[in-house]
């Protein structure tokens, strides 16, 4: 299994926004890396990672199937408006599947 990298792309802006946040991830050594990503003014738009290391996808398949993560890019601190994204991620553990499946099937 390889690191998942998730990307969010925020595009309309008129320049670098720091301390991008992305829930429920918070930076936690071998677990979750968070990049706010650079700024880039050709396109008006930054990309923000979500890196998900090997270690936490075995934690977090063996919990649930589907997790959500949305990233937030603050862009008027003043008034505190964001702009959110949110992506729902699978990671499979046929053990814990299949048998919820079945169950469902029996109900």
């Amino acid at each position: 299994m390889e690191d998942l990298v998730i990307k969010c792309r925020l595009s309309g802006i008129f320049g670098q926004i720091t301390g991008v946040l992305w829930n429920p991830a918070v930076e936690t050594p071998n677990e979750y890396i968070l990049t706010d990503g650079t700024f880039d003014s050709k396109t008006n738009s930054q990309q923000s990672t979500l890196t998900i290391t090997t270690s936490k996808l075995a934690l977090l398949k063996s919990d649930q199937a589907i997790w959500r993560f949305t990233c937030e890019f603050m862009v008027d601190p003043d008034s505190k408006q964001s702009v959110q994204a949110t992506e729902s991620v699978a990671i499979f553990n046929p053990c814990k599947i299949i048998p919820d499946y079945f169950l469902t099937l029996l109900l």
